[in-house]
């Protein structure tokens, strides 16, 4: 059996694809986690990478072998946990990812909540478009991931914590509920590529990807700019209801009514984890203050928008 330093060395350099890299996350030469790594290999009797490319690309050993060793990590440190238990030195470290449009409001809410920081946990807060947090998770290096949804994984446990409804920004707006058609022939203000919103929006407004990218399009994911272009030059942008902006004025703010089933659009706020996670029973709780914080009953029927396909 190989050994334990030869998983992370294994683990390490899938992550990078590169043995320099790779090497130095491990703080040792490369020469040595290169010779540790074919000796892994020889042990298995299958080579788990093709050196042949750049970056390294996985063998198809390869690619069944990672999720195993993945698995052997998080039970060794099951063990390291269990005698730092036994110690009374154990504290959980649990890193949790959130896209930015839901950081914005939910991490301030967290940090001020008793229970939350009453929990024997410290917890850490990454701000990462999905596609970022989706790989971040897999690869091991977020323990939990909250996002819009749907996403559903193989060894994922996917809960869903509310319903947020997405209320559009009106530049001249007065009115609490304007119809979709309205919308037609005014002008959006996007965010960039990568934010799962900006993908809702073109799908919600069927606006084309690269339809005058270059006049609407802002390079950035900064909802609070794009308020304020709003304001300054016209037309309009979606924004979550729970989002705050200092700058926002709120009579400019509307729930738009989709004219063609009179439903109203909104997002899946959800949490991700693995199955087996060692930290379970305090995520487990995380996302239940999360709930009681943010989910309310419907006072409407809402439309969910997908993120992806973008």
């Amino acid at each position: 059996m190989i050994s334990f330093q030869q998983i992370q060395y294994i683990l390490a350099l899938n992550d990078f694809g590169q043995f320099q890299k790779a090497s130095e996350a491990c703080f040792v030469t490369q020469p040595t986690l290169s010779m540790q790594v074919k000796k892994a290999e020889e042990l298995l009797g299958h080579q788990i990478f093709n050196r042949s490319s750049s970056p390294l690309t996985l063998t198809a050993f390869g690619e069944q072998l990672i999720p195993v060793l993945r698995d052997l990590m998080t039970e060794n440190t099951r063990v390291d946990q269990l005698v730092q238990r036994t110690n009374g030195t154990f504290v959980e470290k649990i890193r949790v990812g959130v896209i930015p449009t839901i950081a914005s409001y939910l991490v301030p809410t967290l940090f001020q909540n008793e229970e939350v920081n009453s929990l024997e946990a410290v917890f850490s807060f990454k701000e990462m478009h999905t596609h970022h947090l989706i790989e971040q998770l897999n690869n091991g290096k977020l323990d939990v991931i909250i996002l819009a949804g749907p996403y559903q994984q193989p060894g994922m446990q996917s809960v869903k914590l509310f319903e947020e409804e997405i209320k559009v920004y009106l530049h001249g707006n007065h009115a609490k509920e304007i119809n979709s058609d309205d919308l037609k022939y005014k002008k959006p203000w996007l965010l960039t590529e990568g934010n799962c919103l900006r993908t809702q929006m073109i799908s919600f407004c069927e606006i084309r990807a690269h339809e005058n990218q270059n006049q609407w399009d802002y390079e950035g994911g900064n909802l609070e700019l794009l308020v304020r272009m709003v304001d300054a030059q016209g037309g309009y942008t979606l924004v979550p209801e729970n989002y705050f902006s200092a700058s926002m004025n709120s009579i400019s703010l509307s729930s738009v009514r989709i004219s063609d089933n009179g439903r109203f659009p909104s997002r899946t706020i959800i949490g991700v984890f693995p199955n087996r996670s060692i930290f379970r029973s305090n995520i487990d709780r995380m996302l239940r203050q999360i709930q009681r914080d943010f989910n309310k009953p419907a006072d409407r029927l809402y439309e969910s928008i997908g993120w992806q396909g973008d």
